[in-house]
């Protein structure tokens, strides 16, 4: 493993075994709320991302709605 996959790695770890110690589930248990939060993480970014070319194209479509009728008023 590379340095920094390495430290993902024990940081991964280390707050499962935190949030495992914090909490009275046992520990085939405790994937369901963690997998919860990288699925809410994932949807995030990919919404982040969607909403960011949605936008684009949206001032895309008004700039040229613009221009479209400066040139009916000509």
């Amino acid at each position: 493993m590379t340095k920094s996959r390495k430290q993902l790695h024990d940081q991964l770890w280390a707050g499962a075994t935190q949030a495992r110690a914090n909490s009275s589930l046992k520990l085939n248990e405790i994937s369901e709320p963690i997998l919860g939060l990288i699925f809410l993480k994932f949807a995030d970014v990919r919404f982040k991302r969607a909403k960011k070319e949605v936008e684009a194209e949206r001032t895309k479509q008004t700039s040229s709605r613009k221009r479209w009728e400066l040139r009916l008023e000509i």
